[in-house]
């Protein structure tokens, strides 16, 4: 995210499992994340602490 726009997603995350997520200015993003977490296809922190996952799109590819 992008914190001088305030605009960002922060994952709890606890024994290598994502559990929760707060944002802000994030709408689209926190969204489709708890579409993502509903559905059990939300990435290991890993992926997420390499800065590549796009939320949105993640949900788009699971959607076709």
């Amino acid at each position: 995210g992008d914190l001088e726009e305030k605009k960002f997603l922060a994952f709890y995350v606890e024994n290598d499992e994502v559990l929760a997520v707060a944002g802000s200015n994030s709408n689209l993003d926190m969204a489709a994340v708890a579409e993502l977490m509903e559905e059990g296809e939300i990435p290991d922190p890993e992926q997420i602490r390499s800065g590549e996952f796009e939320p949105v799109e993640k949900l788009k590819g699971l959607r076709g």
